[in-house]
């Protein structure tokens, strides 16, 4: 349902696909080469606001070869390449307007591996380690459209279990047709915080693609270092930095504030009362985007008791990761001043992220525990001061868990270290999955910046459906 104006519409949207997919692996003139086929037929229908239907018949080929080309003393060469081919057909009826629209991409993509010094080799070598330099150049044509990409690493293992690397690459990329020719469309109402009324608002988002997108321009830096695993908890770790510019990006509307309406007013729709009613999320282009992140991640498992072995023992995975946002700025437009999203302008982001998984495994049971969490933030409702009118988003967290229960015997593969692997195909059987999404039926939370309620953030605006739980029976042919 959508309220437009004082009335209310009733707006119904379906969708059905059929997907289909297929390999083959081999070796081929000393290269080892792999190759896939997918195809996809969609159809999808909408009601109420426009009556619209489309039809999508998609087709992909894909391949990738790999071999050694010459032997150095710190071992070989290796050439990868890989190329991709996506074709597809959609057919549009919107009232009595049929159009039929073909789209096509193809991209290919070279790479070589350098080893530069190998432990246990000849002179310095083998006190430095393995170092290994790679080389990257890809090439895309979308439309008419093209784009190439550049990259250069450098990986370094002083001693096993120790590895640090880094990696430089640029691209001037072209865009999707399906970004550019998507039908417009309505999407779901979505709740948004208008500044300029103060209240919480629920509208008509505008999807589908845009015409007047341009080809974005992108640079990135990487350094990480991991080491592990270690001990007989198999314990294991990486700390990760990254650096993103990108001109003309390619990306979505920000969150409403008064400095976006006012960088794209055309894309806000409000009524005969400056009441908001709809707002076009269609992709656009950022004059300039500027982030720098860092990452940091453990892994263990917890040792089995001593005797503990086959289906009477458990194997229990935990993982622990964490984000940490440095820097954040958008520039909207040319000419128009610097937005720093960390601080609230533009629309806020968290500075932070966490996430715990704990997985473990019985035999023919499983269980699967998983806890994000995320720093709150504040939205400003103007640029480069904090108000009492901003937006402040607490901090929130949610719990997903989840237990299988293998009909038949078999039970998992597992490594030397007790970690827990996909399943042998062997054991493939009937498997009963219980799942509950957000376990403690959290809700986001908000107020402003005088201390008072924010509108729209509760149980029933945000998310009126909460905790689900869902039972599912699973086959693998």
């Amino acid at each position: 349902m959508a309220q437009m104006g004082v009335g209310v519409i009733e707006s119904r949207r379906r969708s059905q696909s059929l997907g289909m997919s297929g390999g083959a692996s081999g070796q081929v003139a000393g290269w080892m080469v792999q190759t896939n086929l997918n195809g996809q037929i969609a159809r999808s229908q909408e009601e109420g606001l426009q009556d619209m239907s489309s039809d999508t018949l998609s087709f992909g080929v894909t391949g990738a070869g790999q071999r050694s080309l010459i032997e150095l003393p710190s071992g070989p060469v290796t050439a990868n390449v890989n190329a991709v081919f996506q074709g597809s057909r959609a057919t549009v009826e919107r009232d009595l307007d049929r159009s039929v629209r073909s789209f096509q991409t193809n991209s290919a993509r070279g790479g070589l591996s350098i080893p530069l010094t190998k432990s246990g080799g000849p002179g310095a070598g083998d006190r430095l380690g393995d170092i290994v330099a790679t080389f990257g150049v890809g090439m895309r044509d979308s439309g008419g459209a093209s784009g190439e990409d550049v990259s250069a690493g450098l990986a370094w293992t002083p001693r096993r279990g120790i590895r640090l690397s880094g990696e430089w690459g640029a691209s001037a990329d072209s865009v999707p047709d399906i970004q550019r020719s998507e039908p417009e469309y309505y999407g779901a109402p979505i709740v948004v915080f208008d500044f300029r009324t103060g209240e919480a608002v629920e509208v008509l988002p505008i999807r589908g693609g845009n015409p007047d997108l341009t080809p974005p321009e992108s640079e990135r830096w990487s350094v990480s270092a991991s080491w592990g695993p270690f001990t007989s908890w198999g314990l294991s770790g990486n700390l990760g930095y990254v650096r993103n510019a990108h001109t003309n990006g390619i990306g979505s509307l920000p969150e409403l504030t008064e400095d976006v309406e006012r960088a794209f007013p055309e894309r806000f729709h409000r009524d005969i009362n400056g009441r908001l009613t709809s707002i076009d999320y269609r992709p656009l282009n950022l004059s300039s985007t500027f982030s720098e992140s860092l990452t940091t991640g453990a892994n263990f498992n917890l040792p089995r008791p001593t005797g503990a072995a086959g289906q009477d023992a458990t194997i229990m995975r935990v993982a622990l990761n964490h984000s940490l946002q440095l820097a954040s700025a958008t520039r909207l437009r040319a000419g128009l001043a610097e937005l720093d999203r960390l601080k609230g302008d533009g629309g806020g982001i968290s500075r932070q992220n966490a996430s715990v998984l704990v997985d473990a495994q019985r035999g023919r049971w499983g269980a699967n525990l998983s806890a994000r969490w995320q720093e709150g933030y504040r939205t400003r409702r103007l640029g480069g001061v904090d108000g009492p009118d901003d937006l402040i988003i607490a901090d929130f967290t949610t719990t997903d868990l989840r237990f299988s229960f293998q009909m038949m015997s078999g039970g998992r593969s597992r490594s030397g270290t007790g970690t827990i692997e996909t399943p042998r195909r062997r054991s493939a059987g009937l498997q009963i999955n219980l799942e509950v999404s957000n376990l403690f039926d959290t809700r986001r939370e908000a107020r402003l910046g005088d201390g008072s309620p924010a509108q729209g953030y509760g149980r029933d605006m945000q998310d009126p459906l909460g905790r689900s739980v869902r039972l599912t029976l699973q086959r693998r042919f």
